[in-house]
Order: C-alpha cells, then structure tokens, then sequence
C-alpha cells in the first residue's frame, strides 16, 4: 500500500539515521504496537537506503535469515522520500533519537511521539503528545515494557504459538546486544533492571539467551563478509551518530 504512494494520511515510525539493531528492530515493533492500539496504520520507515541496509550484516542476517522477514516488506528512508509520502504526512514518531536528523528537519512539525534512551533535549513541545524516555539499555526495552503495560491488546498473538514468538526473538537482539548480554560490570551504566525485565520476558516465547546472542556477535566480526561489503560500505557501516 505505501509502495503504491494510494494512503490518505500516512503515519510513520523511525529510528535513527545510524539504524543501528536498536534503531530497526524497535521501528518496526513499535509501529506494530500503535497500529493495533490505535486503529491506524502506522508505517515503519529503516532510517537508511535500501542499499545501505545490507552494510550491517548482523542486522541483515537478524531480519533476513533468523526472523525470515521478506526484505520488500521492508520500507526504507530513501522510498519514502522518493514516492512523495510526505505530502501526505499525518504523524512522524520519533524511536531511539529525539532529535532529527539535519537532512529531515522538514519532518519536524509532524513529530507527535518520541520513544527514546538517549538525554533528553525536550524538542517539538508543540506538537508532541507522547513522550517517553528513560535511560535503559536499550530503546527497544521501552517498546517491550510498552506491550506489557497494554498486553490485553496483544493477548491473541501471547496466547499463540507463532507470531508472538517471532516478535519475542526479533526484539531480543538489541536488547542482548545493547546490554552485551548483562554484563555484570556494566549494570546501571550500560543497562538496567527494566532491560531485565523485558528479556525476561521475551524468553518466556523465545529461545533468546547466551548463544542467541553468541550468534549475533559471531556475525557483527565474521571478517569474511565485512571485507566483501567493500571499503565504502565498511566505513559507513562503522558510522553512529546516536
């Protein structure tokens, strides 16, 4: 339906410009979460080209190949702008930045909701309504805690034996990642109880522990495919902003 450039009004989930596993993974659930609480669709826009999106190669092998997610039901930065959306844009929220990026500045009147880690520098005053942020591990943690504070809206997908489970294992990444699994030194300063709870949660759907996470590092530093991406893409993938 996006692709077709045919919604009347169009409301969008991004996360940041370094669309780090945090960034994707958090964008495409949290704009789960508000179509099935608010009635309407919510589109989860990769904040990065379509091309780029294969430069993280752990994020690629997460979506793609462990989560089986068909990549044109992915929609990119870069298609949204091409197809002219914004004409049509009801609703931005902002997920694991709460500042926009220079080169989508225009977006700013539309900022209605912001779901964010990072310090908070309390932008968009006129026109946010929802304004969540809390210094976890990991932004996705607050889109978890999100489902279970409203889980009687999510009880049909709990109470199944797939979808759920699949949301569990996406979701699991950037947590396990952003809080190096728990690493005990890094308690209070890198993660938090809250990203506890939140992975605990999930392991109630989803086999997600030590090796889960093992997999995911093994791919971030498999030097055979990073050196196969080229030098360009190698430096951009090494790019964070946020």
């Amino acid at each position: 339906m996006a692709r077709s450039g045919s919604l009347d009004e169009v409301r969008i989930v991004m996360g940041n410009s370094s669309y780090d596993m945090d960034s994707c993974v958090g964008s495409l659930v949290l704009a789960y979460f508000y179509t099935v609480k608010m009635g309407k669709l919510f589109l989860p826009v990769l904040n990065c080209s379509k091309a780029d999106f294969h430069n993280k190669i752990h994020i690629a092998m997460h979506l793609l190949e462990d989560c089986k997610l068909p990549e044109d039901h992915l929609f990119f930065m870069d298609e949204f702008r091409s197809m002219g959306l914004e004409k049509n844009l009801k609703e931005v929220v902002l997920f694991d930045h709460n500042i926009l990026d220079p080169s989508q500045t225009s977006l700013s009147q539309k900022v209605t909701r912001i779901v964010d880690h990072h310090k908070e520098e309390n932008l968009y005053g006129d026109t946010v309504s929802e304004r969540t942020n809390r210094l976890v591990g990991s932004a996705s943690t607050l889109v978890v805690l999100k489902v279970l504070e409203e889980r009687g809206w999510f009880e049909e997908e709990m109470a199944g034996d797939g979808e759920f489970v699949g949301l569990a294992y996406l979701l699991a990444a950037p947590i396990t990642l952003d809080t190096s699994y728990f690493n005990e030194s890094l308690k209070n300063t890198r993660w938090t109880s809250e990203d506890t709870t939140a992975h605990q949660f999930l392991t109630k759907y989803a086999s997600v522990q030590k090796p889960f996470f093992d997999r995911l590092i093994d791919a971030m530093t498999d030097q055979k495919r990073t050196l196969a991406l080229g030098l360009h893409p190698i430096l951009s993938m090494d790019h964070k902003v946020w």
